[in-house]
């Protein structure tokens, strides 16, 4: 089935949350290198990122393939990130 959920992330999303973020990243902003390692980024989405902000995950047929952060402050609130797989983002598109 093709129906897209959504759902605040959790602790438990936070590896997922992670292939998701660093797939994306190397499918759509290649030319940009990740200045940090893998288990850098998992734990900064982990310990940080998830605790600190406002994630919400998409899932699909049980299975994280996107995600986006918002940033609140005082007097906004920004979309920080939105990563989505490529699988996905083709998917989308064509509809």
């Amino acid at each position: 089935m093709n129906i897209l959920s959504f759902h605040p992330a959790t602790q438990s999303d936070a590896d997922a949350i992670a292939q998701v973020y660093l797939s994306s990243r190397r499918a759509f902003v290649s030319f940009a290198a990740i200045a940090h390692s893998e288990e850098a980024v998992h734990q900064w989405i982990r310990d940080i990122l998830i605790p600190e902000s406002q994630v919400t995950v998409v899932e699909r047929d049980n299975r994280i393939v996107g995600m986006m952060a918002l940033s609140t402050t005082e007097e906004d609130e920004l979309i920080s990130f939105i990563y989505i797989l490529m699988p996905l983002s083709r998917k989308l598109k064509s509809n």
